[in-house]
């Protein structure tokens, strides 16, 4: 017997309206939580959504109170340097302890991962596929590691490249692809604000900051994500 993880979601920001809402020139749909709602309850979690919160301290306040009976409060946006983001100012002044703060990751930097209380906080940015590929690196592993299984390390399959592919160099990058079950060809035109990339991916690589490109045929290691594979033995899954 066991309980599910209690995951309560919430977005950042005035600007955003649900799919069935009209929008303005000035408006963007919200299309993070529900993402964020389908993976969770996909992982077997007990999910709740708040509906966005406003940009304020006050309003963004109320919000975390509401979702603090939680095992982890999941939020987008609000989280770069920009004059309305004050969302981790706004959990820190209700006591999270912040235990890192932005990633050196390409997409999805401005990720922050904090404690609540007995509640586990995870920022994520609020640029869609920024938001997805570090749900998928962040996230899952945590739900997986509060549902109480072993097996909660990011699975790998060694697969090849089908092409050769330039990787801008830097950072930890971390790039989707299609896998064919013999070859893993990258999807092109990925960007950060992008939601196409996310429905094509199989799975995806992540390059250490020294490399600049992938050769045809060289052996890769690739996270899955549509295939259900956990791993119980924490592996090195960069490619160097």
């Amino acid at each position: 017997v066991y309980r599910k993880p209690k995951v309560v979601i919430f977005s950042t920001g005035e600007e955003l309206k649900a799919h069935y809402e009209k929008i303005e020139t000035h408006q963007l749909y919200n299309s993070n939580a529900p993402m964020f709602y389908a993976r969770a309850k996909e992982l077997g979690c007990d999910v709740s959504y708040i509906s966005s919160s406003g940009d304020t301290i006050e309003e963004l306040k109320s919000s975390i109170k509401e979702a603090m009976d939680a095992d982890l409060i999941l939020t987008s946006g609000g989280v770069s340097v920009g004059d309305k983001d004050f969302t981790i100012q706004a959990f820190e002044e209700l006591g999270m302890k912040t235990l890192f703060s932005k990633v050196n990751i390409k997409p999805g930097k401005p990720t922050t991962f904090g404690k609540l209380g007995k509640c586990f906080v995870i920022n994520l940015p609020g640029n869609p596929l920024a938001a997805m590929v570090n749900f998928e690196m962040f996230v899952k592993p945590a739900i997986l590691k509060l549902s109480g299984t072993k097996s909660f390390y990011h699975p790998l399959i060694t697969t090849k490249m089908r092409d050769n592919h330039k990787v801008k160099s830097g950072k930890y990058t971390v790039i989707l692809g299609e896998w064919d079950g013999d070859s893993f060809a990258p999807i092109s035109n990925q960007k950060p604000g992008m939601v196409s990339p996310i429905e094509k991916a199989d799975g995806m690589i992540v390059t250490r900051p020294e490399v600049n490109s992938l050769e045809k045929n060289q052996e890769i290691k690739m996270i899955p994500i549509k295939i259900d594979l956990q791993s119980d033995k924490k592996r090195n899954f960069f490619i160097a």
